[in-house]
């Protein structure tokens, strides 16, 4: 069995069960899904907590989901140091040692624990096609979203993700990840409209859409989708990004997977950040596809 800690929001953990996805069908075992941190409420400094949202997905159902709180990092600075020392004495706990990506974690036995981001395509690459279809979503479209599902598909739709909330309003977050402002998604656009040969209908979604309807403008048509389209966990929202032909994101899990779950158009464009996060001194070249377009 090969198990997969879960933490952070849809998009994080989207990425945490490709990779188990991924190590599971190599050694041709099951894929175990560790809640226990995403169920745990301990009051921790800066830290938002999440839920379990792959449920929105139609995933192998072979798939288990486990509950294993021994692998929860304690709060105390004391009990942090005997909890190291536990994890360094138990063989099958791997741990990301860094954010780019490493070819070793592809090695790991079966057997193995892992707990780290992934944030890498390439860690599942050679299984997209299995990815893409356990991403598929258990419930059609709201019916309110329909009719602005069928313009997506009839337009040149580029979506554009804007992600604020957290991103601006908790300073931790906002020092460590850093927030695409104005300017960047004014140059993404200019570049898109120049690079597609068909004129686009912008549709922007994002946590904060009075501000971007204050920012946010185009020659060109542009949509604001509200959030009386996020349906249970976002997934109608998520599920409405990935039916755009081509995409502006941020540095946003959520927006990365809208991108690469899109099959709209074969030619697909995608800008995104250079930089993932603030801090320069983290790498984050292998988090953005070689076919896309790093501004």
């Amino acid at each position: 069995m090969i198990t997969i800690k879960l933490k952070g929001g849809l998009g994080n953990q989207m990425f945490q069960y490709a990779l188990g996805r991924k190590l599971a069908q190599k050694h041709g075992t099951t894929l175990a899904l560790d809640v226990a941190f995403l169920n745990d409420r301990t009051p921790r400094k800066d830290v938002i907590f999440r839920n379990f949202d792959l449920d929105i997905f139609k995933l192998d159902p072979s798939v288990k989901i486990v509950n294993m709180p021994h692998y929860i990092d304690p709060v105390s600075k004391i009990a942090k140091l005997f909890f190291i020392l536990k994890l360094k004495l138990d063989k099958n706990y791997i741990k990301e040692k860094y954010f780019q990506f490493d070819p070793a974690i592809l090695d790991v036995p079966d057997g193995s624990y892992l707990d780290g981001q992934w944030t890498s395509e390439k860690y599942f690459s050679d299984i997209g096609d299995i990815i893409r279809r356990e991403f598929l979503f258990k419930e059609a479209l709201l019916p309110i979203s329909e009719d602005l599902a069928r313009v997506i598909a009839s337009e040149n739709s580029v979506c554009v993700n804007i992600r604020r909330a957290d991103f601006v309003a908790n300073k931790i977050t906002a020092t460590f990840h850093g927030v695409m402002d104005e300017e960047y998604f004014s140059k993404a656009m200019k570049i898109m409209e120049n690079a597609l040969t068909t004129a686009p209908h912008f549709f922007v979604f994002s946590d904060d859409i009075e501000w971007c309807k204050k920012n946010i403008t185009s020659q060109f048509p542009v949509t604001f989708v509200d959030h009386s389209h996020k349906g249970v966990k976002f997934g109608n929202y998520l599920h409405l990004m990935t039916l755009c032909k081509h995409f502006i994101i941020p540095n946003s899990t959520f927006g990365w997977w809208a991108a690469w779950l899109s099959t709209s158009d074969p030619q697909k464009k995608v800008i995104a950040p250079k930089q993932w996060f603030a801090d320069p001194k983290v790498d984050t070249r292998d988090v953005i596809p070689s076919t896309w377009t790093r501004l």
